[in-house]
C-alpha cells in the first residue's frame, strides 16, 4: 500500500503578467511517496518527482543556503548556492516568457558545457518548452541544418564564436525560425 502527500513547489511560469520580472516560482505540486508494509508501518520515504524541474524545485526548497555547485568566476572557483542557481533559472524563465516561449515551443541552444547551460536547460524546461541543444563544436553548415530543421522559435548562443555561426548560415534558414 503507499500513500501520496505534496512536498513542494513545482517551478512554472507565472502568466498573470509576463511582463512582470517576478520569480516563475509558483504552487504546483511534486509527490512523495512512502512505502508502507503489509502491517501499515512506514518501511522507506521514497521523493518523486513527475520533472526533473520538479526534482530540482524539491532540492532548491530543501537546500536554499547550501552549495550546489563550483563554477569559474573571474579566474577562480566560487560556490552558487541552490538559491542563486534557482533565482538564476527563474530570471531567465521570465525572459523566455516575455519572449514568447510557451508550452511546446522549442528553443535551440548552441553552448558549450558551463553553468549557463544548465541555468538554461532548466528554465527552458520550467517555462514548459523543449531543449534542442546543439554541439558548441559543429561548423556553422551543421549548427544551420539543426536549426532549420529543429522548429525552433528561439535561439540562444552562448558567445561571440557561437553567434558568429549562426551568423554565417542565417540566410539559410531565415524565415524558418519561429514557424
Amino acid at each position: 500500500m503507499k500513500r501520496l502527500k505534496i512536498s513542494a513547489a513545482r517551478m512554472v511560469p507565472n502568466r498573470r503578467d509576463a511582463t512582470s520580472h517576478s520569480s516563475p516560482l509558483s504552487g504546483s505540486l511534486s509527490l512523495s511517496r512512502e512505502t508502507v508494509g503489509e502491517q501499515g508501518n512506514q518501511v522507506g520515504h521514497i521523493t518523486t518527482a513527475r520533472s526533473l524541474v520538479d526534482l530540482f524545485c524539491q532540492r532548491m526548497a530543501n537546500s536554499a543556503d547550501t552549495e550546489a555547485l563550483w563554477r569559474p568566476r573571474d579566474g577562480q572557483w566560487q560556490t552558487v548556492r541552490w538559491s542563486e542557481y534557482g533565482r538564476d533559472i527563474a530570471q531567465l524563465a521570465s525572459a523566455l516568457v516575455r519572449s514568447g516561449i510557451g508550452r511546446g515551443d522549442r528553443v535551440a541552444h548552441l553552448s558549450e558545457n558551463r553553468y549557463e547551460w544548465i541555468v538554461t536547460d532548466l528554465a527552458i524546461l520550467s517555462v514548459g518548452a523543449i531543449h534542442v541543444p546543439i554541439h558548441a563544436t559543429l561548423s556553422a553548415s551543421q549548427v544551420g541544418y539543426q536549426v532549420q530543421h529543429s522548429g525552433a522559435k528561439l535561439v540562444i548562443a552562448s558567445s561571440p564564436a557561437q553567434l558568429q555561426k549562426l551568423a554565417a548560415v542565417a540566410r539559410e534558414f531565415a524565415g524558418q525560425i519561429g514557424r
